[in-house]
């Protein structure tokens, strides 16, 4: 299967991007980037991103592999298969760490871009002189950009660590539902 397609395939399970804009941390990532500005600013605020992000990724890496092996085999089975159309309960898990994992990083390549274009001013100034001032501005706003869009990557990962929390949490909710049910099978057939 062509990597394209799975990329297709997880974000329809994911909801598309649809999904994206109207999750709440991706809402709430926006406002906060711009409140947290002062971090992001000046050059050297990707350190923040390499210093959290990896441990994250760790932690995100460890979730899904207990996600996948959450339940064992039957477990999984009875929350696989959605019907036509409809993604099951345990595609969408799987789509939501995905999504949580490829933000992280999307936030690690975005902070590496910004520390590997930043040219320190005192290595600059030769240049400087020859840039027309006008140029310098773009320049300057292009950079201010990429900060942000990089910061906002980094946040917008952070704020998901909730939902994929959150996704653990639910699938131990539908395991606990599940072993009920099953508890449930088992005294009706032994006749309590």
């Amino acid at each position: 299967m062509a990597e394209s397609n799975i990329f297709k395939i997880y974000f329809e399970h994911y909801g598309g991007f649809g999904a994206v804009v109207r999750s709440s941390y991706f809402r709430a990532s926006l406002p906060l980037t711009l409140a947290l500005f002062p971090a992001w600013i000046l050059p050297g605020w990707w350190e923040i991103v390499f210093q959290i992000i990896p441990n994250l990724l760790g932690f995100s890496l460890g979730g899904f592999a207990i996600w996948l092996a959450f339940g064992g085999e039957r477990f999984s089975r009875f929350i696989a298969g959605g019907k036509e159309g409809k993604t099951s309960p345990y595609m969408e898990a799987t789509s939501n760490f995905v999504h949580f994992i490829l933000l992280q990083l999307a936030a690690i390549v975005g902070a590496l871009a910004c520390q590997v274009w930043y040219i320190p001013i005192e290595n600059a100034n030769s240049f400087v002189e020859l840039i027309p001032a006008e140029v310098q501005l773009v320049i300057g706003w292009l950079t201010l950009t990429a900060y942000a869009f990089s910061f906002w990557l980094f946040v917008y990962a952070l704020l998901s660590t909730i939902p994929a929390t959150l996704t653990l949490f639910r699938g131990a909710r539908w395991f606990d539902m599940y072993a009920s049910h099953l508890d449930e099978n088992k005294n009706d057939k032994e006749g309590f």
